[in-house]
């Protein structure tokens, strides 16, 4: 098993909640190179990104070098509504399938779906890009996109964790409209903004 701090990390959506729990990471040591994410809007994406990112560069760890990563996600999860674990966790090595933020089907390479990211988070033009490369996926999209944007790329998921932001998706809901392999490690939670600042 990977430490945290090995993990790579995926975000499905990077808006309010997504991007608080992303800037925490960063400012837990969390290289940003180590982090990958899709969103609606690309132009705002990258945007996004490029903020996240500089947190990073600006080297504000010291200012909180005593909160590690695993304290980040220790504060999201606090507030859990339920989570599954099926067997041991063991990072998928599995090649990437097509599939899309949008749900299409058509694949694309990698120079793609990515902008630049030589010195920050890697901003993915899709859903299954970040599914593919992350080990650790949090899902911060409306409630509403879920079954449109998961259900496509479900096999993605299999073998790895992934974390659930999204308000009025709990574990029954999930299983019951069978969005995730079962193989899937899932954890839902409603963290607040201040994890943003290890909070």
């Amino acid at each position: 098993m990977k430490a945290l701090e090995d993990l790579h990390i995926g975000f499905i959506g990077l808006g309010n909640m997504g991007g608080a729990v992303a800037e925490g990471l960063v400012r837990a040591g969390i290289p940003a190179e180590q982090l990958y994410a899709c969103g609606g809007h690309f132009d705002k994406l990258t945007v996004r990104c490029q903020e996240i990112s500089k947190l990073a560069q600006s080297n504000v760890r010291k200012t909180h070098g005593s909160t590690s990563a695993a304290s980040v996600v220790a504060n999201v999860s606090s507030s859990s509504t339920g989570s599954a674990l099926a067997g041991d966790f063991n990072p998928s090595t599995d090649s990437a399938l097509a599939g899309d933020f949008s749900s299409s089907t058509d694949s694309t390479s990698e120079s793609a779906t990515r902008s630049l990211n030589t010195a920050g988070i890697h901003a993915c033009r899709d859903a299954a890009d970040v599914a593919a490369s992350a080990d650790l996926i949090f899902i911060a999209i409306k409630p509403g996109k879920i079954p449109a944007v998961l259900k496509p790329i479900s096999a993605h998921f299999a073998h790895k964790i992934v974390v659930s932001l999204a308000w009025g998706y709990d574990l029954s809901r999930y299983e019951k409209e069978e969005i995730f392999p079962d193989t899937t490690h899932l954890l839902c939670t409603i963290p607040n903004t201040p994890v943003s600042v290890c909070k």
